[in-house]
């Protein structure tokens, strides 16, 4: 009679075993779930976008994602955009706002979201530019200065007055004289 039962009970396992759909559909929940990593198109899944700062020491840091979702950024580390995207959406991840005395760039901003993504912002310091301007005589106008042959400066008299244009360190310029004031002659020193 024991071995009887046994053989039933072995039956009983191996049928249900074969036949049982539980662990197929599990197994095939799992391996396309975007918990594990894997990729997906179903537009019923939405992906995170995700922004991984470094070298930032300015304040006042502003991310954008896709022309619409903003992100502050107070200091180095990761941060995650609020609005996800559905897969296979776009995202183009910008900088709308620079850091005090920094410039911010996004390597890889653009893509297809397929899958949980995290750009790399990449933060540096930047220096201005300035021109102190003294000997101008009258009401005299006119004089244009101009740097590295493109950012355009208009002076209106003595002072000090600073290119629009920030520069990395390392960056080389050259300050020139563009247009002269009528009846005087500058040069750059």
């Amino acid at each position: 009679m024991k071995s009887w039962m046994f053989y039933l009970l072995l039956c009983v396992s191996l049928c249900c075993s074969a036949y049982g759909q539980t662990n197929v559909v599990q197994d095939e929940a799992a391996s396309t779930s975007p918990d594990n990593g894997a990729q997906s198109n179903d537009p019923t899944v939405d992906y995170t976008i995700s922004a991984a700062v470094a070298g930032l020491t300015g304040s006042g840091l502003v991310l954008q994602d896709n022309g619409g979702s903003n992100l502050s950024v107070p200091s180095n580390g990761t941060y995650t955009f609020s609005t996800e995207i559905p897969a296979g959406g776009s995202y183009d991840v910008t900088v709308l706002t620079q850091p005090s005395d920094q410039t911010c760039t996004v390597a890889k901003h653009k893509g297809t979201a397929n899958s949980n993504v995290t750009v790399t912002v990449t933060c540096v310091a930047t220096y201005s530019i300035s021109a102190a301007v003294s000997g101008l005589t009258g009401t005299k106008q006119g004089l244009a200065l101009k740097n590295n042959g493109e950012d355009k400066l208009t002076i209106s008299g003595n002072g000090t007055f600073t290119f629009s244009s920030r520069y990395k360190a390392g960056k080389t310029y050259d300050v020139t004289v563009s247009t002269q004031p009528a009846g005087e002659t500058c040069t750059v020193a």
